[in-house]
């Protein structure tokens, strides 16, 4: 696999540079947890926005995005 292939397949990724989190290791639990929170929503609605068999698994045990709010809410996922 070439270079620009490897680039493309792995956009999510690069759509986060781990640089912009490394002073994440002085944070305190809050700020860790707000980043936490914010990428895992994002990757959710990415995944259902670009993922036939998401939006199938969803459609079909009921999930509605608008109760996924926090990663405490992870456990209302199938």
């Amino acid at each position: 696999m070439d270079n620009t292939s490897q680039q493309n397949s792995y956009s999510v990724i690069a759509d986060y540079p781990v640089q912009q989190y490394a002073s994440l290791q002085y944070a305190g639990d809050d700020e860790i947890r707000d980043v936490q929170t914010r990428l895992f929503l994002n990757h959710l609605h990415y995944t259902l926005e670009y993922s036939d068999f998401y939006q199938y698994l969803f459609k079909r045990h009921g999930i509605d995005l608008q109760r996924i709010n926090t990663l405490a809410d992870i456990v209302h996922l199938p």
